[in-house]
Order: structure tokens, then sequence, then C-alpha cells
């Protein structure tokens, strides 16, 4: 979810509910891999594909332009703003050993069988052309293009020590890349010039959090090390602190920073947290658990009032951003991606049955439910700029979705199902309850012809009623 390299996943612009299908990107992808969260600017929606990145017309959802790269993982880029206009900063390359593209077996729906093996390298282009670029079986690297014409910004491209899955974080002129021998990069987003790096300790496969002078990374754990979140300087990267070493965390969520707090999910043997620090020191502010013990939060979305966030067991938690305190929830009651986008009105919710849902902040009601047309897929991964939500869609179609305002539409009214509404509870319990008391009346009536009366008493009545007859 954009929203700066503080990662807020706030929109306040975004489309009203409720909402509908605009248009569908299909890149024609056949192997298992899908594209990336997508980014918004200059008109574009941006999204990185195994071997290719494409800038995707935000009005109209067709293809406005492509760039080749090196196989590598499809993970979010980022655009900075420097002198010379729009700069558009992705990754490439899983190095000397990458994976194959192909299903792990041959795939009765049309995807490639495990025989196609490892792609070949795509076409050269402007963007990765020439020796300038480096070994093409390094682990992985950062490319820097102007958006408007495609072509190289640094002299050469950003050479990392490993394969990197953490995506790229712009805030202000630097951008941040995380790998997974746990180094992060700091490059100087208008020269391409390396400013420094550090060692987390553990792999960075999600993405870097940075504002404040400050920059937040969260580490998974590897080996007998687990995981945790460190703080740097944004100036040297030195670091500042590390979330206490014995957390023991099993999975760490990307971090959201927003007035000298630090938002983070983790699962580990004390169960499902969503925790908030003090961002100068690491100082624990609060922490509220989540019910589902081994469904982890994912990154939440901000407010100075409010902390959104989703666990995988489809439950919303609305949390107090001062104390902690539960406000409200919703509970989807399906598996979700786990990531959502708040705007001016609504939390908007992708989910893995391929539909997107709109929670209104004030009456706390489900008002809108969208969902793709055509070959289904999960949702994931919003973006969103100005009337439109883009959404990542997967499945074997993989691509993008976008969403904007159906003004014709009507609103949905369905209260959270573990909110209690006496009347519809009564009209419930009715519609139960009348026909089975009915059923219970009427076997009792056959019962008693067919076994006689239950009671010596009984007998007597029927012997008396049948000797006046």
């Amino acid at each position: 979810m954009q929203g700066g390299g503080a990662h807020t996943g706030v929109a306040p612009d975004g489309p009203a509910p409720p909402l509908r299908e605009a248009w569908r990107f299909d890149p024609a992808l056949t192997g298992r891999f899908g594209v990336s969260p997508p980014v918004i600017g200059g008109g574009v929606a941006v999204t990185v594909g195994p071997e290719a990145v494409y800038g995707v017309d935000l009005a109209t959802g067709e293809a406005a332009w492509e760039i080749p790269r090196e196989y590598g993982p499809s993970v979010t880029p980022a655009l900075a703003t420097v002198e010379i206009g729009e700069v558009l900063i992705y990754t490439e390359g899983y190095g000397e050993d990458p994976p194959s593209q192909a299903y792990p077996s041959a795939s009765p729906t049309g995807g490639q069988s495990a025989a196609s093996a490892t792609p070949s390298p795509p076409p050269s282009s402007g963007a990765n052309d020439g020796d300038e670029t480096g070994d093409a079986s390094s682990p992985g690297r950062v490319v820097a293009v102007d958006l408007q014409t495609r072509e190289p910004v640094w002299d050469a491209p950003v050479e990392l020590e490993a394969v990197t899955r953490s995506g790229v974080t712009v805030d202000e002129d630097t951008a941040y890349v995380g790998d997974d021998g746990g180094t992060v990069t700091a490059i100087d987003v208008a020269s391409g010039e390396v400013r420094w790096t550090f060692d987390a300790g553990g792999p960075v496969e999600t993405p870097i959090a940075a504002a404040e002078d400050t920059v937040i990374v969260s580490t998974q754990s590897k080996d007998d090390r687990s995981g945790t979140f460190v703080a740097l300087q944004a100036t040297d990267g030195a670091e500042s602190w590390r979330m206490e070493e014995g957390v023991g965390a099993f999975y760490t969520s990307s971090a959201a920073i927003l007035d000298g707090t630090v938002y983070v999910g983790v699962l580990d043997a004390t169960g499902n947290r969503l925790v908030a620090l003090t961002l100068n020191d690491g100082a624990e502010r609060w922490a509220a658990v989540s019910v589902s013990t081994l469904a982890p939060f994912g990154p939440a979305a901000v407010t100075s009032e409010a902390v959104y966030a989703i666990d995988l067991s489809g439950q919303l938690r609305i949390i107090s951003s001062g104390s902690g305190e539960d406000l409200w929830d919703y509970a989807v009651n399906m598996l979700l991606p786990r990531d959502g986008a708040l705007t001016e009105t609504a939390f908007l919710v992708p989910t893995a049955r391929g539909s997107l849902l709109a929670i209104d902040t004030e009456s706390h009601d489900l008002v809108a439910r969208s969902s793709v047309a055509g070959p289904q897929g999960y949702l994931r991964a919003l973006a969103v700029g100005g009337d439109m939500v883009v959404a990542v869609k997967g499945g074997h179609h993989p691509g993008l979705a976008a969403f904007d305002s159906d003004p014709g539409a009507p609103l949905l009214s369905a209260p959270s199902p573990t909110m209690l509404v006496p009347g519809e509870m009564v009209a419930n319990f009715a519609l139960v309850a009348v026909p089975f008391l009915m059923v219970l009346w009427l076997a009792g009536r056959w019962l008693r012809r067919r076994i006689g009366p239950a009671f010596a008493d009984d007998a007597v009545i029927v012997d008396d009623v049948g000797a006046d007859e």
C-alpha cells in the first residue's frame, strides 16, 4: 500500500463506495509468479512482473509501456521526484540459481509444466543494456529510470549482496532496499550512490519503513535467530535500537510510522500481537493480542486516532492509537491477504475470494462488496490514486484490477456478524424456532397415537371418554 516511506496505509483522496470494476490488466503471465503491488504516478499504475516492468494507463487499463528486466522476484517498485522529474526505481535478479517459473507439476489449467525449467534472460533494453549493468548472474540489483522516457537515470544499477524481496522504499532523497542476507542498502535517489549499508542480522523480506529521520527494518527468523525490528538513523545507518533480542518472533510484519510511534505485527510464543513502540527508543507503549493465535496481523493502516489491522483469519481490529484499547471490530470471516487501505470514508479490504470490501468508518457496517468479473483469483496489495483503487489480482490470470466509484449502485448495510442486533436476532430466532416447534408438536401427536398415553391417569381419561361414547 502506498502512503510514502512511512507506510501509513492512508489515502484520503480515494473513491467513495459503492465501487465497481473499472478495468483489468492481464500481462499474460503463464508461470507461477504474478505481479507486484502497484505504485501510482504520472497517470500510470506501475507493477513489476518476473521479467518485465509494466506501466498501465490509469484511466483505461491499457498497457502504456513495458520495460524488460532481469528475471527476479516480483516486488514493489517506488517513485521518487528528482531534479529531472519523476524517477521509477525497481529491483531485479535472482542470482545464479533462480527458481523455475513453472508450476511444480504439469498444470491441467494450461500452466507451464515442471519441464519448462528456468526462463531465459529477457531481451536487453535501454534500462539495463551494456556492460554498465554488471554481471547478469549477480544476486540482485537496483535500477532507476526516468518515468516518462524509461531511460536510465544512474550511471549504473546498484549491485546488491543477495536477492532482494523487500521492494523499494523512498523517503525524501533516499531509497532503501533490504535483501535475503540481511543487508540494508541506502541509495541516493538522484545519483545512485550508495550512502551506507547495514547488516540487520536476518532476512529482510518486508518493506522497510522510513520517516522522521528513522528507518525501521523488520527481519524474519532464520536458523537459531528469531525475527526482530531494528531502528536505524537515516543519515548514516547507525543502529538506534533493536526490539529485545528475546522477542522470539516467528513472523514480523512491515512497520508503519506516525507521530513518533512505530506500529508492527508480531507472531511469537505468546501469540499474535499488534504492538506500538516509541520511535526514539523502541519502548513498548501498548500491545493488543488477537483472538486468532496463529493468524498474524499484516501491516497496519494508522491515523492519529486509530490503528486498522487485519489478521489472516479475517478479523479487522480497530484500536486506539493512544491507548491500544479496542474501538470496534469487523469479522469478515474469510481468509484475507491482511493488507487494506483507509480512505476518507471507508476501510477497503481485498479478499482471497477476489472481492473488494468497503467497511464504513462511521457506521462500522459493510457498505460495498465488489468483485472482478471473469476468471477469479485473490485480490491483495491496494494502491490508491485519485478516484481509483488498483489491486493485485492473483490466480491463473494474474495482473491488476482497478475499481472506481459507482454512484448508481445502492450501498449495503451489513453489520459485523459479531455485533448483536436485537430485532434481527429475534427475527432470525423466530424463523428457526417456529418451524422447529411445529415439527416437535406434530411428532408428539404422532407418537402419542402410536404408543398410547404417557401416564396412568391419562389412560383413565382415555377409557372414560371411550365409555361415554
